[in-house]
């Protein structure tokens, strides 16, 4: 396992670098030529999520040393979450503004994906119910497994509850379904955590970020509504 977890991470950070780096500055950088609006000024809003390019570049560099599924697939959902609240943040901006209709954070379908896994992550609910899971990742994980589960079985070598992008999405995204969750995972065992498709995600994200991008140079009234927000005037010359 903990060969295929390093070369896992390794196509998944060789991935990262080439969606969303160009050499070793984060192609979200550009933003910089939009917001700026001029060399003397500073906008902040690129460096804020630059940082966190930067922070998940190296997590995922350092993840190719590890042998903990569980760790390595968790902290990694972790700072991917931290880099998409600062875009909520900005979308949420923009929404109040008036710029985008309400609901424009909530159409991103693979930021919101990342969302429900850390929120089962932070916030476990009935999950704290369960006796021993056991963490794949779903490229590893044959469906297959499951396939003889169903509600009647009481063997106990069979799958009681199978946490994936469908669980989380059902259950993780509100509180609304949380007495359904206690029911599917109230004192169970043999429960399985199948963790994403971080190739997927990088996919979707990067998909995402690039409309937003367009969004912003299309949109003179996004354009300086984010410059005025964060923008230092005379920013380097006061340097």
């Amino acid at each position: 396992m903990s060969q295929k977890l390093k070369e896992q991470f390794k196509q998944i950070s060789e991935d990262f670098n080439s969606r969303f780096f160009n050499s070793d500055e984060p192609k979200i950088c550009e933003l910089h030529d939009l917001l700026d609006q001029g060399a003397q000024h500073h906008n902040c809003i690129a460096c804020n999520l630059a940082s966190n390019y930067n922070l998940i570049q190296k997590h995922l560099n350092k993840n190719q040393h590890l042998e903990d599924l569980e760790y390595a697939y968790s902290s990694t959902i972790l700072l991917y979450y931290l880099l998409l609240e600062k875009f909520f943040a900005i979308f949420g901006s923009i929404e109040k503004a008036g710029l985008q209709a309400t609901g424009y954070k909530n159409s991103h379908y693979t930021m919101r994906k990342i969302w429900s896994w850390a929120n089962f992550l932070k916030h476990p609910k009935a999950f704290m119910y369960v006796h021993d899971p056991e963490y794949f990742n779903v490229s590893e994980y044959a469906l297959e497994e499951v396939e003889n589960t169903s509600e009647e079985a009481v063997d106990q070598t069979l799958v009681t509850a199978l946490i994936d992008d469908d669980f989380v999405k059902t259950y993780y995204m509100g509180g609304g379904n949380n007495p359904g969750l206690y029911e599917q995972l109230k004192n169970k065992s043999n429960v399985l955590v199948v963790f994403p498709n971080f190739m997927e995600i990088n996919e979707g994200l990067k998909k995402e970020i690039g409309e937003f991008e367009e969004l912003v140079k299309n949109n003179p009234g996004i354009t300086e509504h984010l410059h005025q927000e964060a923008t230092i005037l005379e920013f380097w010359e006061e340097e």
